[in-house]
């Protein structure tokens, strides 16, 4: 899923980027690194990687645990 919001894949919840106080669960997200990081959703508690991209778009992807 690719979107302007970050959305978690599992229960759609919507987290607002921004440079930077963007927390998901317990985690500071880094939401402008093209780096893979793996938080937890603050509503249904489930796992779910991120990738921020330098358009300001963010792809997010289900993860087993």
């Amino acid at each position: 899923m690719i979107d302007q919001m970050i959305v978690c894949p599992h229960c759609y919840e919507e987290y607002e980027p921004t440079y930077e106080d963007t927390w998901i669960g317990d985690e500071q997200v880094d939401c402008y690194t093209g780096d893979t990081q793996i938080v937890k959703c603050d509503k249904c508690g489930k796992k779910f990687s991120i990738v921020g991209f330098e358009t300001w778009m963010y792809e997010t992807e289900e993860v087993e645990v």
